[in-house]
């Protein structure tokens, strides 16, 4: 089982790397609207049967370099310093791969949803990872809007005790971006 995992963790950071990070122009209905977005996700199947549940794709910068501001961008104990950028690498960027289950499946007027790391690696070896606030943009022809956005509130996300994956907790999907991805 682990190996499948591995093997579809791969695959959807192949694909990652082939979709660009950025869209700009969006086709809706005979109009183009205009959505700039540094957080993309992609769900691997589309959305025709399952709903919002489901494998996806998620890549973001989720910080920046020290120099950018000037080693002070937050107070702690009143020293003013700098966290360094989370994950691999040192491009402050977030990819992961993640599966999404509705937190109450019979209820249909309850909006959230959680998911659980489908690499124990992803987003970072560390055993815990300070998930700033993001908002994901999805683009799908198979929804109403041909996009949705799925949104993660700033949490720290730990590690499940048995898969010793992430678990990302109070995911909503919206038509509209719930967080400005600063």
């Amino acid at each position: 089982m682990k190996k499948i995992n591995v093997i579809i963790a791969i695959s959807l950071i192949a694909i990652l790397f082939i979709v660009s990070c950025q869209k700009d122009n969006v086709k809706v209905g005979k109009s183009t609207i205009k959505v700039k977005s540094n957080s993309t996700a992609h769900k691997i199947g589309g959305f025709k049967s399952l709903g919002f549940n489901g494998s996806y794709l998620l890549a973001s910068q989720v910080g920046h370099t020290s120099i950018e501001c000037k080693n002070s961008c937050i107070t702690i104990g009143g020293i003013k310093t700098h966290f360094n950028c989370q994950g691999f690498g040192n491009k402050c960027s977030l990819n992961a791969s993640i599966n999404v289950s509705k937190v109450q499946p019979d209820n249909p007027n309850d909006p959230y949803y959680y998911a659980i790391g489908l690499n124990n690696d992803e987003p970072s070896n560390d055993s815990i990872y300070n998930m700033p606030d993001r908002s994901f943009y999805i683009e799908d022809v198979n929804l109403e809007n041909g996009y949705i956005w799925l949104n993660v509130p700033a949490q720290i996300l730990f590690r499940d005790i048995e898969s010793g994956d992430f678990i990302y907790r109070n995911i909503t999907f919206t038509k509209e971006r719930l967080f400005e991805n600063i």
